[in-house]
């Protein structure tokens, strides 16, 4: 059997599993929302026995977690408490204790983890250390700070010799900084630079903008790498950051990597411990590939979708062969 990890309702979640069933996979998606409020599980240990695992949907599934061959993580959300209960004190000690029992399990079964566990997971997410693990493998990166220090802030702005972008060292969850909570690049603009002093309130990444001839999204499984280019600079909403999106506007083809950086895609997610990573690079217009960032768990369906690359099947036979 193999489990998808995710909430219920997510699209990339729902199409490998589709694609799964497709080839006759017996497969199974779990949302640990629903647990412990509706889903249970038994972990039984012995010294003589050894140890089993049963996991019971809401909906009537029995889910024996020997029998487990891979599993495809993607996005999952922490454990819910019972919504009847109204102690905020006990509804986050049931939460976090349910996460650790819960994660603990599932990370600890001996199977194919797509694209890793979630301990890998954490530090796959951390921006610094993928931008020094970029460097020392030999991508271009661009010149960066990463500060709080409205000083050191200002002498990297005027050391300069093109624009400056920021964006959060961290992207966390955050319904104040909407734009700083999905990690968007800004410019910064003169304008800026009366508040500069508000630095000290919270560290963030400063880096010298790099010109595009287009941006690269290159998403490797396993061996294989798969390579788009975002024609961003066609419309003024995507010049600074793709993410702004305007798909209709900004033409997307399958692009050719030079061998080197294909390579060192390849060596990047490996030393990372993963076996997928989508990776935003940028090609300037001399012809230099830049690293900005790799997201362990980055969404490809848009991209796959609008390429003809064939990902998700890639990800599929990994699951079911472990190829």
């Amino acid at each position: 059997m193999i489990l998808v990890i995710a909430k219920h309702d997510e699209p990339t979640a729902i199409l490998i599993h589709e694609l799964l069933q497709h080839h006759k996979q017996k497969c199974v998606i779990v949302d640990f929302e629903c647990f412990p409020a509706q889903d249970k599980l038994a972990f039984n240990l012995s010294a003589k026995q050894g140890s089993r695992v049963v996991y019971n949907q809401a909906n009537g599934g029995e889910i024996s977690l020997e029998k487990i061959r891979s599993i495809f993580w993607w996005r999952p959300e922490l454990p819910k408490a019972n919504p009847d209960l109204t102690d905020a004190a006990l509804v986050t000690h049931i939460e976090e204790a349910s996460a650790e029992v819960v994660y603990g399990i599932f990370d600890d079964l001996d199977c194919l983890h797509f694209p890793c566990s979630r301990n890998v997971m954490r530090r796959a997410k951390l921006k610094l250390p993928q931008l020094t693990l970029a460097s020392r493998l030999g991508f271009n990166i661009p010149e960066t700070l990463v500060t709080n220090d409205p000083e050191a802030f200002l002498d990297f702005f005027n050391a300069a010799q093109t624009r400056v972008i920021t964006k959060p060292a961290v992207a966390l969850p955050n319904p104040i900084f909407r734009e700083v909570a999905f990690g968007y690049a800004n410019l910064v603009q003169p304008r800026d630079l009366l508040h500069f002093q508000d630095v000290r309130l919270c560290p963030f990444i400063a880096q010298h903008y790099v010109e595009k001839k287009v941006e690269i999204r290159v998403t490797v499984v396993g061996p294989d790498v798969f390579a788009a280019e975002i024609h961003s600079q066609s419309t003024n909403r995507t010049k600074t950051d793709w993410r702004h999106y305007d798909d209709g506007n900004t033409p997307h083809f399958v692009h050719q990597l030079p061998e080197k950086i294909e390579e060192l895609c390849r060596k990047l997610v490996v030393a990372m411990g993963l076996l997928y990573g989508a990776i935003d690079l940028i090609l300037t217009p001399a012809g230099d590939y830049y690293f900005l960032e790799i997201n362990p768990a980055g969404q490809f369906g848009w991209i796959e979708g609008m390429t003809g690359l064939p990902i998700s099947q890639r990800i599929v036979r990994m699951l079911v062969d472990h190829v």
